[in-house]
């Protein structure tokens, strides 16, 4: 018998899921190294359009900068579930009751064949003991 029970096996691990993590830290690098070089022109952008956008110069350059990080992680986030296969339909409620009727018939039939063993048995013991 198989180690797993239901419909559905195990999943098969693709060799490209094993450098997700490294691939999301680069991910993380190159959108932390573009949002500190480029929130300087964007805060400049945006000083010169937004004249109520005024402070302390290093806090609204972090701000601006946690921005585009944050806009940017988003946008490789997207892309990536864009990419990524559709993963199969879940299992819907018929597919579950199906499933259930055929383990209650496979474990009644696995009694009553236990049942007729049980009865051979003692058939055997009594031919035996006589």
């Amino acid at each position: 018998m198989s180690e797993f029970s239901g419909k559905y096996g195990p999943k098969k691990k693709t060799p490209m899921k094993i450098f997700y993590p490294v691939i999301g830290l680069l991910v993380a690098a190159i959108s932390a190294a573009v949002a500190y070089f480029g929130s300087e022109p964007a805060l400049a952008f945006i000083q010169q359009n937004i004249p109520q956008f005024q402070g302390d110069y290093d806090t609204l350059r972090l701000i601006v900068a946690v921005a585009i990080f944050f806009v940017l992680v988003m946008v490789f986030g997207m892309a990536f579930a864009m990419t990524q296969p559709k993963m199969p339909k879940g299992v819907s409620e018929k597919d579950l009751d199906r499933e259930k009727q055929l383990k209650a018939k496979e474990e009644a039939e696995a009694k009553r064949r236990k049942k007729e063993m049980v009865q051979k048995m003692r058939q055997r013991n009594r031919q035996a003991n006589r």
